[in-house]
């Protein structure tokens, strides 16, 4: 079921929670700090692999853009263009995904989930991989190669949340292909090849398809279909819209939101080590809730239920949960290990605070506590290098969550609370050029004097 938020078709929906520790004490003053507006609705933000200073964000028209985060200025030229590729004709179409290889900063290999205008329905969804340009960190290949296709049947419910696992595995998230009520139980079918609400997990280093055009992958050999009946490809089923996730980089938790039809939205966790072929019930469930379709029983036990879910509501409104990124910077200590999250409609901020063994412990509405700008159709939530939170919203504007009262010094490089010998030591060791590291502070790709006596009047 399509969304429409101030006349605008909602191409991304979602919400999604990380959190491995419940938080101790009382969460600090919070704000938001506009740094940067894109040219449209921001798809993503992501960092890559070893690099400190860029951030690259997405926009649904088929860019990459590179803002360095240091000095709050984007680069004169995309990273990457497409748009002459892909399609935007629906709303929920365009640029969905980015991911970087774990081993980007020596392969330059990333990865993109985009719809493009082939098919039989409105435009299928394809995951390409591209390279770095070899001569400049800061363009890419304007060519890329096809890793996956999934054919669409309607013009929505694309998912596109990506990442890789602890195991150097790529997983990537798919709507139920739209249609009335989902159509048919695509998200519940584990045979029918076209892995349509799910999580699906890869292996991009290698090739079981030779001959295939469309799968130039491997199959993890965990995956849990494998030598089973089942696709290979699938590792949790019963999605309806997974639009945005992420991995707790401490825990390796995974959390999904997953957008709801007409009465609930709902945050959902793969804690680490559990099993893969979890079913987060969709379409017999929107959240807890029976909704009588058919493809399963409502009380079937092997059903995980969310770690959060809220209902739609008009005051204030509330239609579709957005991000969920689990706080591991260095600048908000209160905040570690709480998820953040907000909603696309009600432009409310939450944090929720859980824990593998006990489940959902609170959820903390910081909006009204918030200061800065406020917050205007989210879109999605990202994080930098260092685990600080990003908000990117329909009209182009990025933000920031930052304390109120900030503390961390920039002297403060290795972000362990104290400006001292250790940070001085980075400094001379990191001397000169340098493309991305932590210790150039500015932003100028040099660890020079600046940086020097930046460590010696924060001191202490």
């Amino acid at each position: 079921m399509s969304r429409f938020v101030c006349g605008l078709s909602v191409f991304f929906v979602l919400l999604t929670a990380c959190a491995g520790q419940a938080y101790a004490g009382v969460v600090e003053g919070l704000a938001l700090d506009e740094i940067a507006v894109a040219d449209g609705p921001v798809t993503r933000i992501v960092a890559a692999p070893g690099d400190d200073t860029r951030l690259f964000i997405c926009v649904r028209d088929g860019q990459i853009l590179i803002l360095n985060r240091k000095t709050q200025v984007w680069n004169d030229d995309p990273f990457l263009d497409i748009s002459d590729q892909i399609t935007t004709q629906y709303g929920e179409q365009g640029l969905l995904g980015l991911a970087f290889h774990p081993d980007y900063q020596n392969n330059g290999r990333f990865f993109v989930w985009s719809t493009l205008p082939e098919g039989d329905g409105p435009g299928d969804t394809v995951l390409m991989e591209f390279l770095r340009d070899g001569d400049d960190p800061d363009y890419a290949e304007e060519q890329g190669e096809r890793v996956l296709v999934v054919a669409q049947p309607a013009q929505h419910h694309h998912g596109g949340w990506m990442a890789f696992d602890g195991d150097g595995y790529l997983l990537l998230t798919t709507g139920d292909g739209g249609g009335g009520n989902g159509g048919p139980p695509r998200a519940q079918n584990i045979t029918d090849g076209r892995l349509l609400g799910k999580m699906i997990r890869i292996d991009v280093d290698g090739d079981d398809f030779p001959t295939d055009p469309t799968r130039n992958y491997s199959i993890p050999p965990d995956n849990p279909f494998v030598d089973v009946e089942g696709d290979d490809e699938i590792w949790a089923i019963g999605f309806r819209n997974p639009w945005d996730g992420s991995i707790d980089p401490e825990t390796g938790d995974i959390f999904i939101g997953d957008v709801g039809k007409s009465s609930w939205e709902e945050v959902d966790v793969l804690i680490s080590g559990t099993p893969g072929a979890a079913n987060y019930g969709w379409r017999c469930l929107e959240a807890s809730d029976c909704t009588g379709y058919s493809g399963c029983e409502c009380d079937d036990a092997a059903l995980i239920a969310p770690l959060w879910a809220y209902e739609h509501s008009l005051e204030p409104e509330r239609c579709s949960v957005i991000g969920a990124q689990v706080y591991r910077g260095c600048s908000m200590p209160s905040m570690q290990g709480l998820v953040v999250t907000t909603d696309m409609c009600s432009n409310e901020l939450f944090l929720l605070d859980w824990s593998p063994a006990e489940g959902l412990h609170e959820v903390l509405n910081m909006t009204d506590d918030l200061g800065g700008p406020s917050m205007s159709i989210p879109t999605v939530l990202g994080t930098d290098a260092r685990g600080e939170v990003y908000i990117g919203q329909f009209h182009g504007v990025i933000l920031k969550l930052v304390p109120a009262k900030p503390t961390q010094k920039q002297g403060d490089i290795n972000c362990d609370g104290a400006v001292d010998v250790t940070d001085l030591l980075l400094v001379i060791g990191a001397w000169g050029s340098c493309d991305g590291c932590m210790e150039d502070v500015d932003g100028d790709h040099q660890v020079a004097v600046a940086e020097l006596l930046l460590v010696i009047a924060d001191w202490g």
